[in-house]
C-alpha cells in the first residue's frame, strides 16, 4: 500500500465530531451487512454507534478503555478498542472487543498493526487481555 497509514488514539471525549461517529457508522453497518462477527447481527444505527462512543468516552475518561483508529491518508481504515472490566475482581484484565477494518483495506496488515499498538497500551497499566 503506497499511502500514508497513520494510527493514533482516539479523542473520543467528543462524540460531536460527527464525522468521525458517521464514518464508525459506516464502517460497520458495511461490515455487518457483508456478514462480519463483529457483535451485531443487523447493521447498526448511528444512534447506536453514537451510544457505544459515548460508554467508551466515559470508560476512557476514567482509565477503562481505549480507542485507535487507522487512517489511510484521510480515509478512516480501521477501528480497534479495548475496554476493561468493571468487577472488582476482574479489574486487571480487559477485553479486545471489536478490531474492524475498512474491506478496501482488508489485507494490508491494518489489523495486525492496530493490534500491535493495542495490547502495548495495555501491558503498559498492567492490564491482561
Amino acid at each position: 500500500m503506497e499511502k500514508s497509514i497513520v494510527l493514533s488514539v482516539v479523542d473520543i471525549g467528543n462524540t460531536e465530531d460527527l464525522s468521525f461517529v458517521k464514518r464508525a457508522a459506516q464502517l460497520y453497518q458495511e461490515l455487518v451487512s457483508k456478514g462480519a462477527a463483529i457483535g451485531w447481527i443487523d447493521p447498526p444505527s448511528i444512534e447506536e454507534v453514537t451510544c457505544l462512543l459515548r460508554e467508551l468516552t466515559i470508560a476512557s475518561d476514567e482509565g477503562n478503555a481505549c480507542l485507535i483508529a487507522a487512517w489511510v491518508d484521510s480515509d478512516l481504515a480501521g477501528i480497534g478498542w479495548w475496554r476493561r472490566y468493571i468487577r472488582p475482581t476482574h479489574r486487571p484484565h480487559a477485553d479486545i472487543e471489536k478490531v474492524a477494518i475498512d474491506p478496501r483495506y482488508q489485507g494490508h496488515g491494518l489489523g495486525r498493526r492496530l493490534m500491535n499498538h493495542l495490547i502495548p497500551l495495555l501491558s503498559m497499566l498492567g492490564l491482561r487481555c
